[in-house]
């Protein structure tokens, strides 16, 4: 938790932005073979690890994904999607991926 903590403090202490340095505090989290995200997630059925996560800046944009595999840290995934947001279409719409 602390590695985490650190991390976002880091980006935070930078200039970076609120939703960059959850992030960056879930990617420690994913990392860290002590909890059960990312890395260190429990197995499916099947034996796979699949994994969800989304995030949510304070602007409206947002990303997730969902029982993606083979993904290390699926918060950079739904943080990409977040940032390609950032690029409105009309009628609130949403790009598909």
């Amino acid at each position: 938790m602390g590695d985490a903590c650190r991390a976002a403090a880091a980006v935070l202490a930078a200039g970076g932005a609120a939703a960059d340095g959850v992030a960056a505090a879930v990617r420690a989290l994913e990392d860290s073979p002590a909890t059960n995200a990312g890395t260190g997630s429990s197995l499916n059925l099947v034996g796979r690890v699949e994994c969800d996560a989304s995030l949510m800046a304070g602007d409206g944009r947002f990303g997730a994904v969902g029982a993606v595999a083979g993904v290390c840290n699926p918060i950079l995934a739904a943080a990409a999607l977040a940032r390609d947001a950032a690029v409105p279409l009309s009628c609130g719409r949403v790009r598909p991926m």
